[in-house]
C-alpha cells in the first residue's frame, strides 16, 4: 500500500492572492482563484494516508511541488465550495511544467466529454486518439470495480516510460446509476499494483455527496492510501481581499470603508464560504452604489444583508440542504449532535479535538473552526437553513408517530 506523507506547512509570509475570474453560470459573480501568482494554494489537510488528523484538521500552504508528490489526492468541499477554482490553479500548475493531463467531470464518459492538456500526446505511446476514449468509457462505464481498474492499468501503460500522467476526476457520477463506491474500489485495485504508482497519479475533486462515498462510506480502503484535502473556508484577511475585488470600483472603495467590524459580521454571516461571502458581497455593493453620500458600512446595511441572504438564499445552497438530509438519514447518530450546534453549541480549544464522528459535517461544510478559534456551526446562513432541515424531520417524526398510533 502506498503511504502518503504528511504535508509541511510553506514557509513563506501568506498574503491572500486571490483572483476573480468570470463565472460563465453565474455571471454576477466571479470565480474564486486562490493563488495568483501560481505559487500556493490553501488548503485544509483531514489526513495523509492511513492517518487521519484531528479536526478540524490541519491548514496548509501547498506548491504545485508538494502536490505532486502525491500519487492520490482527494480535495473535498460542498457545492461552491470552490473545487473548480481549484482545479483551474492544478492544471495551470501542470501546464506550465508541461506535464499532462486528463480531466473528466460528472458523468462526461463517452468521447469528447473530457479535458486533456497540450503536453499530452507527447508523452504517449502508441495511438492514443482512439484508446484514451476507450479507456475512459470503460472506467465510467464497466460497472464492475475489476474492469474500471483494468481501463486504468490500459491508461498508465498509454504513458511513454519515464513519464507521468495526471488523472483527474472531478464530481465522479455513475452512468449506470451506481454510488462512487466502485470507483474507490476500482482505485484501491489499481494502486495495489506498485508498478504503476508514479505512472498515473489522480485526484479526485467532488463534493460533498459524492466525497462522503469515497471518505467515509463502505471502506473501500482507497481513503488510506490519498492525502485528504478539503477547500478552506477564506479568513478575515481573505474576505477584505475578495470584497475589493468584488467591488471593483476604485471610487466606492476610496469612498466606503470596510472596516474589521464589519468583515467580522461578514465572516460571521457567511463563515466565509465562498458563494455566501461572494453573494453577501455582491448585495452589499448594490446598496452603497445606491447612496453616493456613504462613507462607512452601518449596522443597517449589513441587517440588511443579513435579510437578504436568508429570504434568498444562493440556489446552490439546496443542493447543501439535501445532502445534509441523506447525511442525517443514513447516520443518525449525528443529529443530535447538529441539533446541539444549531442551538448555539460551540467547543473551546480546551475541549479540542472535536468529536472525530462529524468529520462529514465538516467535509459537507456544516461545522468549522470559526474566526474566535471555536468548533461550531459554520454561519447564521448555515443555522438557518440546518434548522429548516431539522424542523422537517421532527415533523416528519411526529407524522409517523401519529401514523403509527
Amino acid at each position: 500500500m502506498n503511504s502518503e506523507k504528511e504535508p509541511a506547512m510553506a514557509q513563506v509570509d501568506y498574503s491572500p492572492e486571490i483572483d476573480i475570474v468570470p463565472d460563465p453560470r453565474q455571471s454576477h459573480l466571479g470565480l474564486i482563484r486562490w493563488g495568483k501568482s501560481h505559487e500556493l494554494h490553501r488548503l485544509t489537510c483531514l489526513g495523509a494516508g492511513p492517518d487521519v488528523y484531528d479536526l478540524p484538521g490541519k491548514e496548509v500552504l501547498v506548491s504545485s511541488h508538494d502536490l505532486k508528490a502525491h500519487s492520490n489526492m482527494l480535495v473535498m468541499s460542498e457545492r461552491s465550495g470552490g473545487t473548480r477554482g481549484f482545479l483551474a490553479w492544478w492544471r495551470d500548475q501542470l501546464s506550465q511544467e508541461k506535464l499532462p493531463w486528463i480531466q473528466i467531470t460528472g458523468s462526461g464518459w463517452s468521447k469528447g466529454l473530457y479535458r486533456i492538456s497540450k503536453d499530452l500526446e507527447a508523452t504517449l505511446s502508441g495511438s492514443p486518439a482512439e484508446a484514451i476514449p476507450q479507456a475512459l468509457h470503460d472506467l465510467g462505464h464497466q460497472p464492475q470495480p475489476h474492469d474500471k481498474a483494468t481501463a486504468l492499468f490500459r491508461l498508465a501503460e498509454l504513458v511513454k516510460p519515464g513519464t507521468g500522467l495526471y488523472l483527474i476526476l472531478r464530481d465522479i457520477e455513475d452512468p449506470n446509476d451506481g454510488p462512487p463506491e466502485a470507483f474507490a474500489r476500482a482505485l484501491r485495485l489499481f494502486r495495489e499494483e506498485q508498478s504503476h504508482a508514479q505512472t498515473l497519479k489522480i485526484t479526485i475533486a467532488s463534493t460533498s455527496d459524492h466525497a462522503l462515498f469515497i471518505d467515509y462510506y463502505h471502506g473501500s480502503g482507497y481513503l488510506a492510501m490519498c492525502q485528504q484535502y478539503r477547500m478552506p473556508f477564506l479568513n478575515q484577511e481573505e474576505l477584505s481581499k475578495l470584497a475589493q475585488d468584488e467591488i471593483n470600483s476604485p471610487a466606492l472603495l476610496k469612498r466606503v470603508d470596510f472596516s474589521d467590524s464589519a468583515l467580522a459580521y461578514l465572516l460571521d454571516l457567511t463563515g466565509g464560504q465562498p458563494l455566501l461571502s461572494k453573494t453577501a458581497i455582491h448585495s452589499l455593493r448594490q446598496a452603497l452604489s445606491s447612496d453616493d453620500s456613504k462613507t462607512e458600512i452601518t449596522d443597517s446595511d449589513l441587517h440588511a444583508v443579513w435579510r437578504k441572504l436568508r429570504l434568498s438564499p444562493p440556489p446552490a445552497t439546496h443542493t447543501w440542504v439535501e445532502d445534509l438530509r441523506r447525511l442525517l438519514s443514513d447516520r443518525p447518530d449525528l443529529e443530535a449532535a447538529m441539533r446541539a450546534y444549531v442551538a448555539g453549541k460551540t467547543l473551546s480549544k480546551l475541549n479540542y479535538p472535536p468529536p472525530s464522528k462529524e468529520r462529514p459535517l465538516m467535509i459537507s461544510g456544516w461545522l468549522r473552526e470559526n474566526r474566535l478559534g471555536r468548533w461550531g456551526i459554520t454561519s447564521k446562513i448555515h443555522r438557518e437553513l440546518a434548522a429548516q432541515v431539522l424542523l422537517d424531520q421532527t415533523q416528519h417524526e411526529r407524522s409517523q408517530g401519529r401514523g403509527a398510533a
